[in-house]
Protein backbone atom coordinates (compact mmCIF):
# COMPACT_ATOMS: atom_id res chain seq x y z
CA UNK A 1 0.00 0.00 0.00
CA UNK A 2 1.10 3.55 -0.95
CA UNK A 3 2.69 5.55 2.16
CA UNK A 4 0.32 8.12 1.35
CA UNK A 5 -3.03 5.69 1.25
CA UNK A 6 -1.76 4.38 4.91
CA UNK A 7 -0.65 7.89 5.91
CA UNK A 8 -4.96 8.73 4.86
CA UNK A 9 -6.25 5.40 5.97
CA UNK A 10 -4.69 5.60 9.91
CA UNK A 11 -5.94 9.02 9.38
CA UNK A 12 -9.58 7.69 9.19
CA UNK A 13 -9.21 4.83 11.70
CA UNK A 14 -7.95 7.82 14.24
CA UNK A 15 -11.12 9.82 13.26
CA UNK A 16 -13.59 6.75 14.00
CA UNK A 17 -12.28 6.44 17.30
CA UNK A 18 -12.41 9.86 17.75
CA UNK A 19 -16.46 9.16 17.78
CA UNK A 20 -16.22 11.31 14.27
CA UNK A 21 -17.41 8.04 11.87
CA UNK A 22 -18.84 10.78 9.54
CA UNK A 23 -15.32 12.55 8.89
CA UNK A 24 -13.82 9.08 8.87
CA UNK A 25 -16.45 7.83 5.91
CA UNK A 26 -15.27 11.00 4.00
CA UNK A 27 -11.34 9.94 4.10
CA UNK A 28 -12.16 6.22 3.30
CA UNK A 29 -14.54 7.48 0.32
CA UNK A 30 -12.39 10.23 -0.91
CA UNK A 31 -9.50 7.14 -1.29
CA UNK A 32 -11.70 5.00 -3.27
CA UNK A 33 -12.96 7.35 -5.37
CA UNK A 34 -9.75 8.68 -6.25
CA UNK A 35 -8.36 5.28 -6.77
CA UNK A 36 -5.49 5.37 -5.10
CA UNK A 37 -7.34 3.48 -2.34
CA UNK A 38 -9.64 1.60 -4.78
CA UNK A 39 -6.84 -1.18 -5.07
CA UNK A 40 -6.62 -2.14 -1.18
CA UNK A 41 -9.03 -3.66 0.85
CA UNK A 42 -8.70 -1.65 3.97
CA UNK A 43 -10.57 1.67 2.83
CA UNK A 44 -13.77 -1.09 1.85
CA UNK A 45 -13.06 -2.26 5.24
CA UNK A 46 -12.99 0.48 7.49
CA UNK A 47 -15.94 1.71 5.39
CA UNK A 48 -17.86 -1.65 5.91
CA UNK A 49 -16.97 -1.32 10.08
CA UNK A 50 -18.33 1.98 10.19
CA UNK A 51 -21.13 1.02 8.56
CA UNK A 52 -22.10 -2.11 10.45
CA UNK A 53 -21.50 0.53 13.67
CA UNK A 54 -24.68 2.69 12.24
CA UNK A 55 -26.21 -0.55 11.30
CA UNK A 56 -26.77 -0.48 7.55
CA UNK A 57 -26.09 -3.92 7.18
CA UNK A 58 -26.75 -3.77 3.22
CA UNK A 59 -23.65 -0.86 2.89
CA UNK A 60 -21.21 -2.76 5.36
CA UNK A 61 -22.21 -5.82 3.15
CA UNK A 62 -21.15 -3.98 0.13
CA UNK A 63 -17.99 -2.93 1.38
CA UNK A 64 -17.03 -5.86 2.72
CA UNK A 65 -17.64 -7.58 -0.70
CA UNK A 66 -15.49 -5.03 -2.01
CA UNK A 67 -12.54 -5.76 0.15
CA UNK A 68 -12.78 -9.58 -0.66
CA UNK A 69 -12.87 -8.87 -4.48
CA UNK A 70 -9.38 -6.91 -3.69
CA UNK A 71 -7.84 -9.82 -0.50
CA UNK A 72 -9.90 -12.60 -0.66
CA UNK A 73 -8.11 -14.10 2.97
CA UNK A 74 -8.95 -10.86 4.30
CA UNK A 75 -10.16 -12.45 8.01
CA UNK A 76 -11.40 -9.39 8.85
CA UNK A 77 -13.84 -8.87 5.96
CA UNK A 78 -14.73 -12.81 6.14
CA UNK A 79 -15.94 -12.27 9.43
CA UNK A 80 -17.57 -9.19 9.21
CA UNK A 81 -19.81 -9.59 6.54
CA UNK A 82 -20.25 -13.34 7.83
CA UNK A 83 -21.59 -11.08 10.85
CA UNK A 84 -23.84 -8.58 8.94
CA UNK A 85 -25.37 -11.55 7.07
CA UNK A 86 -26.08 -12.70 10.49
CA UNK A 87 -27.83 -9.90 11.71
CA UNK A 88 -29.78 -10.34 8.44
CA UNK A 89 -30.87 -13.71 9.21
CA UNK A 90 -29.14 -15.33 5.96
CA UNK A 91 -27.73 -17.83 8.58
CA UNK A 92 -26.90 -20.59 5.81
CA UNK A 93 -24.56 -17.88 3.23
CA UNK A 94 -22.72 -16.66 6.59
CA UNK A 95 -21.75 -19.80 7.74
CA UNK A 96 -19.21 -20.57 4.38
CA UNK A 97 -17.54 -17.14 5.08
CA UNK A 98 -17.11 -17.68 8.76
CA UNK A 99 -15.40 -21.41 8.27
CA UNK A 100 -12.86 -19.56 5.74
CA UNK A 101 -12.24 -16.68 8.67
CA UNK A 102 -11.93 -19.00 10.94
CA UNK A 103 -9.19 -21.21 8.92
CA UNK A 104 -7.23 -18.29 9.10
CA UNK A 105 -7.17 -18.33 12.86
CA UNK A 106 -8.70 -15.23 14.62
CA UNK A 107 -10.28 -16.35 17.43
CA UNK A 108 -13.70 -13.94 16.80
CA UNK A 109 -14.16 -15.93 13.32
CA UNK A 110 -14.40 -19.24 15.08
CA UNK A 111 -16.56 -17.40 18.07
CA UNK A 112 -18.88 -16.09 15.47
CA UNK A 113 -18.48 -19.52 13.55
CA UNK A 114 -19.85 -21.26 16.51
CA UNK A 115 -22.80 -19.10 17.20
CA UNK A 116 -23.46 -19.05 13.37
CA UNK A 117 -23.19 -23.11 13.58
CA UNK A 118 -26.14 -23.31 16.50
CA UNK A 119 -28.05 -20.98 14.99
CA UNK A 120 -28.07 -23.32 11.82
CA UNK A 121 -29.14 -26.41 14.47
CA UNK A 122 -25.65 -27.85 13.82
CA UNK A 123 -25.14 -27.91 17.08
CA UNK A 124 -22.52 -30.62 17.67
CA UNK A 125 -20.07 -28.98 15.03
CA UNK A 126 -20.78 -25.72 17.18
CA UNK A 127 -19.56 -26.96 20.78
CA UNK A 128 -16.41 -28.45 18.68
CA UNK A 129 -15.81 -24.81 17.43
CA UNK A 130 -16.31 -23.40 20.62
CA UNK A 131 -14.35 -26.03 22.05
CA UNK A 132 -11.69 -24.74 20.10
CA UNK A 133 -12.03 -21.36 20.65
CA UNK A 134 -11.47 -21.72 24.15
CA UNK A 135 -8.92 -23.94 23.97
CA UNK A 136 -6.87 -20.87 21.85
CA UNK A 137 -8.09 -18.40 24.54
CA UNK A 138 -8.23 -20.32 27.48
CA UNK A 139 -8.36 -17.66 29.87
CA UNK A 140 -11.16 -15.71 27.65
CA UNK A 141 -14.59 -14.82 29.26
CA UNK A 142 -16.28 -14.42 26.00
CA UNK A 143 -14.92 -17.85 24.35
CA UNK A 144 -16.48 -19.45 27.78
CA UNK A 145 -19.67 -17.76 26.98
CA UNK A 146 -20.01 -18.55 23.82
CA UNK A 147 -19.15 -22.69 24.55
CA UNK A 148 -22.15 -22.26 27.36
CA UNK A 149 -24.48 -20.44 24.72
CA UNK A 150 -23.80 -23.11 21.90
CA UNK A 151 -24.03 -25.74 24.59
CA UNK A 152 -27.28 -24.91 25.96
CA UNK A 153 -28.89 -24.26 22.55
CA UNK A 154 -27.65 -27.75 21.79
CA UNK A 155 -29.85 -29.02 24.95
CA UNK A 156 -26.94 -29.61 27.44
CA UNK A 157 -27.49 -27.55 30.47
CA UNK A 158 -24.50 -29.31 32.55
CA UNK A 159 -22.34 -28.13 29.75
CA UNK A 160 -23.94 -24.34 29.62
CA UNK A 161 -23.92 -24.10 33.38
CA UNK A 162 -20.00 -25.47 33.53
CA UNK A 163 -18.91 -22.72 30.98
CA UNK A 164 -20.85 -20.23 32.60
CA UNK A 165 -19.17 -20.51 35.60
CA UNK A 166 -15.84 -20.82 33.99
CA UNK A 167 -16.33 -17.62 32.64
CA UNK A 168 -17.98 -15.70 35.36
CA UNK A 169 -14.31 -16.60 36.72
CA UNK A 170 -12.50 -15.67 34.04
CA UNK A 171 -14.25 -12.65 34.15
CA UNK A 172 -13.12 -12.03 37.73
CA UNK A 173 -9.69 -12.34 36.78
CA UNK A 174 -8.99 -10.09 34.29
Amino acid sequence: MPPEVAQRLSEAVSLAQAGQPDAARAVCSALVERGGGSRHPQPHFVLGVLASADGNHVAAEAHYRAALSLEPSHAGALTNLGQSLLATGRVAEAVPLLRRAASFGPLEARLNLASALARAGEHSEAAEEAARAAQLSPGSATALTVLGDVALLGGDASGAAEAAARAITAAARS
